[in-house]
Formats: structure tokens, C-alpha cells, sequence
């Protein structure tokens, strides 16, 4: 009986700097009269403004074209502080937080901002947020690309109060929102959510709340320039991954949260730069991972997995393919169509390109899938 042939080639394309960087440094910047802080190593520079609700409103990757992501005046920023209480913008957008060094050495330097919630946005004072003290600090190492922003929120030492904290970021990868390049990407039970804003062809539109989140992170891809920034956050404390239009912002909304009288409850992300993805189908602080794959139509085709570090510089990385019925053997039919019989495996053909010491290629493990609408 004949036997039909069919062709895939996997190509790992494995991007990590493993080398320290040569320092990090901390520059206070006077703006309109107040001072801002500039955190800049040898792949970002970002300033953090205390007088714009303490958020970020500079940040250029060197290594993805040196672009600025943030846009001059409101509502650009990242980082940005919200309760899900309030309406947006809510109270803390643009009211001036206190601001202090709290390290500033070539290793590390680190920026603190605070400010206590007032609950009362446009005269509607919601009693549970009142006095809440918020306390966010931003790390930068020289090791590392990601910007670590921790926020603490504690409840006054003679009551208790309850919220649902919220972290926004609108930056985009170009400089510029483009709602046919620029993507969101965010794990959910259905694959990997992929949004732009334009919804010609999307059945489910944009998807503003991702509401069945299974890993705490979302991406935002330019598509064209394949430049980026990926948002971490600690999964368990996720209640929706939220992107508006689609693509729009970066957002991630937090559980709501009960605080004794005196007590805190802490949020970390890690805003990682993306150089070289197309898109995001994985992040860790590890790594973030990004596919493409073309097709004859005819079971041939080209898949390839690119990964780049995220916040840790991983010393190696295993890359394992499963390839499933990729030769079958087939019988004509009755109206002369050729149907498999039996199954086979075979093993993937890989080439590395690029890649650090360690790295091994095997073929077993299944390739990430994106859920696309």
C-alpha cells in the first residue's frame, strides 16, 4: 500500500542574556517644578513621577528600538494605582504621593511612593477604603531587565477596611496605540486569548474582562516591530486579567481583599521588556515564549518556538516537541480518497538558532497553543 509523507520542521530560537549588566543607576529629575526619578541599566530606562499618582511616565527598552512606550499627560502612565470601588480614573491617578530613595547602590536602586486612600472620589466616600495606606516601591536591579513594583496596602491601626486593588498600565510597544498591530495576549482555560483592537472577524469582540485567568500574566505585543512588554503578578491573587478594547491597556485586577485593623496584604509585579516575539504564548520569570508556524495545507509545514529571559537570566533552558501522526499510512476508499489506517510518530527535526550553554533539544512535550477567537 502507498505511504503519504508529510514534513514539519521545529526551529527553538532561544534569546538570553546571561551576562550581568555593568550597573544600575538612579538620577532624580526636576519636572514642572517637583522631582521625578529616573531608573535606568544597560536594557531599560524608566522614570517614576510622584506627582502623577507615583506612576512610571517614561520607559524605553534599549533592546526593542529604544521606543518610548509612555505618551505625554493623561491617562498615559504604568503602574498605575486603583480600587475597583471607584470609578475610573478613581481618586489616585493624579493626586502627588510622597516619595523617598530607599537604595542607590550599582546593584540596586529602589523608589518608594506613598500616599493614604482617601475613599472619596467626586464627593462619593466609600467608608471601607477610607485611610487605607498605600505604599508602592519600584526595584530596579543591574542583573536584570524587569522592574519589580511591589505595592502594600494597610488598613488604619484602629479599624478594618476592605478592597479590591487594581494595577493599570496604558504604554504601548510602538509609542503610538495601533489597533491592527498592537496585541494583547492572556492565558485563560481556552488557550491563550489574542486581542486586538480591531474586532472585524473577532466573534468575541475584545474580551475586556478575561474572567477565567489559569497564569498571572498578560502580554501587549507590537506585531509589526515584534517589541513588547510582559506584566507578572502572583496568580492566586488574580481575579480578572482586564485589557480594554482588546488591547487598549494593560490591567490587572486583584481579588477583593479583607484587612484586620492594622493589617497589609502585598501585591508584586514585574513589568519584563519583550524584544523579538511575535507574540506571547508563555511567561515565567524565567523566560517568556512566543511561537510562529506557517502551513502548505497539505501537513507541511515550519514551527518555531523563540524564548527570551524574563526577570532571572535561567542558566538553561529544555525545549521537548511531541509530533503526533506525522506519517500515516493511507487506503483509497470507495470514492477513491485516500484514508489512514494506522498512526505513526516520528521524531521532530530541530535546529537551535542562537541559544546559551545548556540548552537541549529533545521531541517529546507538547508546543504551546494559542486560543484565538
Amino acid at each position: 500500500m502507498p505511504y503519504k509523507s508529510n514534513s514539519i520542521v521545529i526551529i527553538a530560537t532561544v534569546v538570553f542574556a546571561v551576562n550581568a549588566f555593568a550597573g544600575v543607576r538612579l538620577t532624580e529629575e526636576p519636572v514642572d517644578g517637583a522631582t521625578t526619578y529616573r531608573l535606568e541599566n544597560e536594557r531599560v530606562s524608566l522614570v517614576i513621577n510622584p506627582q502623577r499618582g507615583g506612576a512610571v511616565t517614561s520607559y524605553r527598552d534599549k533592546g526593542g528600538d529604544n521606543v518610548e512606550l509612555v505618551a505625554p499627560g493623561k491617562p498615559y502612565g504604568m503602574c498605575m494605582d486603583h480600587f475597583q470601588e471607584q470609578n475610573w480614573p478613581g481618586e489616585l491617578m493624579d493626586v502627588p504621593y510622597d516619595a523617598r530613595i530607599v537604595t542607590q547602590d550599582a546593584d540596586a536602586c529602589a523608589v518608594e511612593v506613598s500616599r493614604r486612600v482617601t475613599g472619596d472620589y467626586r464627593g462619593d466616600v466609600n467608608e471601607k477604603l477610607k485611610d487605607i495606606q498605600l505604599v508602592k516601591t519600584y526595584t530596579l536591579r543591574a542583573d536584570s531587565p524587569a522592574l519589580r513594583c511591589e505595592v502594600v496596602v494597610s488598613a488604619p491601626a484602629n479599624r478594618p477596611s476592605s478592597g479590591a486593588y487594581w494595577l493599570q498600565s496604558i504604554a504601548y510597544p510602538g509609542g503610538a496605540y495601533e489597533s491592527r498591530r498592537d496585541f494583547s495576549y492572556r492565558p485563560s482555560t481556552r488557550g491563550v486569548r489574542a486581542k486586538s483592537g480591531d474586532f472585524e472577524g473577532q466573534i468575541t469582540g475584545g474580551e475586556d474582562f478575561l474572567k477565567d485567568a489559569v497564569d498571572g500574566w498578560i502580554g501587549m505585543i507590537d506585531r509589526e516591530t515584534m517589541n513588547g512588554y510582559v506584566m507578572l503578578c502572583e496568580y492566586d491573587k488574580v481575579r480578572f486579567l482586564y485589557c480594554n478594547s482588546g488591547s487598549r491597556t494593560v490591567e490587572l485586577m486583584f481579588l477583593p481583599c479583607y484587612l484586620p485593623a492594622g493589617a497589609s496584604e502585598t501585591y508584586t509585579t514585574w513589568v519584563v521588556p519583550v524584544a523579538g516575539l511575535e507574540n506571547v504564548v508563555a511567561a515565567t520569570p524565567d523566560y517568556v515564549a512566543g511561537y510562529r508556524m506557517s502551513s502548505d495545507g497539505e501537513g507541511n509545514g515550519e514551527l518555531e518556538l523563540s524564548v527570551v529571559r524574563s526577570v532571572h537570566a535561567a542558566p538553561s533552558l529544555t525545549i521537548a516537541v511531541t509530533i503526533e501522526s506525522v506519517t500515516h499510512r493511507a487506503r483509497p476508499d470507495e470514492d477513491g480518497r485516500e484514508r489512514p489506517t494506522s498512526n505513526h510518530s516520528v521524531p521532530a527535526r530541530s535546529t537551535g538558532r542562537g541559544g546559551i550553554d545548556g540548552v537541549r533539544e529533545s521531541a517529546r512535550g507538547p508546543a504551546p497553543v494559542i486560543g484565538w477567537p
